[in-house]
């Protein structure tokens, strides 16, 4: 996947986050986690991942 789409769809997850819907956050963070990933792109994604964890933890969900 190119860099163009995985950052785009990363922040959508975060946006899905900072709304409340968590459940769609935390899907579209598993379809991005099947592709080939380079280390930057895999360092991204945990990046985008932790924070959504964060913002779950501060509003209860997941």
């Amino acid at each position: 996947m190119s860099d163009l789409t995985l950052g785009p769809r990363a922040q959508r997850a975060v946006i899905l986050a900072h709304t409340g819907d968590f459940t769609a956050a935390d899907a579209e963070m598993a379809q991005l986690e099947h592709y080939n990933l380079t280390p930057e792109q895999a360092e991204e994604i945990g990046s985008q991942r932790t924070l959504i964890k964060l913002l779950a933890s501060q509003q209860g969900g997941l």
